[in-house]
């Protein structure tokens, strides 16, 4: 949705006083609104999917005829009628977060975890060989994970890595950051244990 969102701010930016790319912002805004509803009252999956049926799914169906209406009214090759082909080539991918309580409304969390990767494959451009990126991948899996939860990576990597290598590869799951925390979590609450 965030990349909808994008398109319809460009002819938004274009002719500010159009009233056609603020509507359907508007709508857009609306379902973050309920997202953000749905995360400050801490919602589980069931309860966001609830939610959504009841106040997205017809928000969704507003949005979705809008863009049809002003579709039909626009030029293809205008900045709008670039955002309605963009968005309606989206949209059964995109209604899918109204059937699935996990899914998230966009990608904005991933996009984010990815970006320090992205920004940072002209800086190591020339480090190593070419198997460096198969290395270095769940390198990075790890420390993101950890940034995600809140997890300190330097502890992590400290109580993990020694004896690594002599551990069994049955034991590997154990040893997630999600693990991690689950095992350390208790002996925060009793120092005697």
């Amino acid at each position: 949705m965030a990349h909808i969102r994008r398109k319809f701010c460009n002819p938004q930016k274009v002719a500010p006083e159009d009233p056609r790319p603020l509507g359907i912002l508007r709508l857009i805004k609306d379902l973050y609104r309920i997202e953000k509803q749905a995360r400050d009252q801490g919602l589980d999956a069931s309860a966001r999917r609830q939610l959504r049926q009841e106040q997205s799914a017809p928000i969704m169906a507003r949005l979705k005829e809008r863009i049809l209406q002003e579709r039909q009214a626009v030029l293809p090759a205008s900045a709008m009628g670039k955002a309605c082909d963009y968005a309606l080539g989206q949209w059964e991918r995109m209604e899918r977060y109204l059937e699935h309580g996990e899914v998230e409304l966009d990608n904005n969390h991933c996009e984010n975890g990815i970006r320090p990767v992205a920004l940072g494959r002209k800086n190591w451009l020339h480090i190593g060989s070419e198997q460096a990126g198969a290395k270095i991948a769940p390198i990075m899996s790890l420390l993101e994970t950890c940034r995600r939860l809140g997890i300190n990576a330097r502890d992590n990597l400290l109580d993990v890595l020694p004896g690594l290598s002599e551990r069994d590869q049955s034991e590997v799951a154990a040893l997630t950051p999600t693990q991690w925390q689950k095992r350390r979590q208790p002996a925060r609450q009793n120092p005697s244990a």
